[in-house]
């Protein structure tokens, strides 16, 4: 084999996979982007809010959102933008490149520094023109105002000529962070027992609040509900979408594992009066447990 040849091996085989990290899988990941030098990059911008800067990070978020697999949701503040994605929608859902930090970040922080330098570009455009149409017939009589944009704009080019540029990082949240909030959720609703929580007033608005938990998917609601003695729900874990795979020939999401237990638990009735959507699913995950 040539030298060349063995020395990318060498270098991709042993040295490249040292600094390689994964985050757990399965679990939610925050991954924070923050741009480089804003407070060099907006200098002569308009304050305290300039809408040039919030609209263009306002396009970046959503560019980011939509083209970031798992992304569940995202926030914006400032020059930072905050987005929360997920590996668990089904059994087979794949982790947004494997979860390695490496390639999230780097990638992340290039997605963000074209959306925004293009979103930049093109809110720019308009200002300019509407500064022009502004000048050529004013609003105002006072030649200050048309003056003080003038500024702006200028200021707004030369960011845009200089180019922004932005860092990223990722973190996995630990599941014990998400029993913290749905704990702090549930106390707000003065719910500290089981009895609490069946008896509450309205079972549909609790799982609107525990469903704003981060983190916590279809199948930890679910689960949550069925600890609490709610015979009518399924928890759609790996045994449940084994079955389902086995059964169909194909998977299906977690919402739909719900509505076919239902129908199946509705079709069994007239056999099987006493079995329950919470009972079937138990008869499954026990039977593919012992499979595994």
């Amino acid at each position: 084999m040539p030298v060349h040849d063995e020395l990318g091996i060498r270098m991709k085989t042993y040295y490249e996979q040292i600094p390689k990290t994964k985050l757990m899988r399965r679990t939610p990941v925050a991954i924070r982007i923050d741009g480089k030098a804003f407070h060099t990059f907006t200098r002569g911008f308009q304050k305290p809010f300039d809408e040039v800067l919030i609209k263009s990070m306002q396009e970046t978020m959503k560019y980011l959102c939509e083209n970031i697999q798992g992304c569940k949701m995202g926030y914006c503040q400032s020059d930072e933008i905050s987005l929360l994605i997920t590996d668990y929608e089904t059994i087979n859902t794949a982790a947004w490149f494997d979860y390695q930090v490496q390639k999230m970040c780097s990638i992340a922080a290039s997605m963000a520094t074209l959306a925004f330098n293009r979103a930049f570009d093109e809110k720019v455009e308009q200002e300019y023109m509407s500064l022009e149409a502004e000048a050529m017939f004013p609003s105002y009589p006072d030649t200050g105002y048309i003056k003080e944009w003038d500024n702006i704009y200028k200021a707004h080019e030369k960011a845009f000529l200089k180019g922004a540029m932005f860092d990223a990082r990722c973190f996995s949240i630990p599941k014990e962070e998400v029993c913290y909030q749905l704990a702090r959720y549930l106390r707000d609703l003065h719910i500290e027992t089981i009895e609490d929580f069946q008896h509450f007033e309205s079972q549909e608005i609790l799982e609107i609040v525990i469903r704003a938990v981060n983190g916590l998917g279809d199948a930890g609601v679910n689960y949550l509900f069925m600890l609490a003695g709610d015979p009518n729900r399924c928890k759609p874990d790996v045994h449940i979408h084994h079955c389902i795979r086995d059964a169909c020939g194909h998977d299906i999401s977690n919402e739909d594992c719900q509505t076919l237990f239902t129908d199946a638990v509705t079709i069994l009735h007239t056999q099987h009066p006493n079995l329950t959507v919470r009972g079937l699913d138990g008869i499954i995950w026990r039977a593919y447990q012992i499979r595994a």
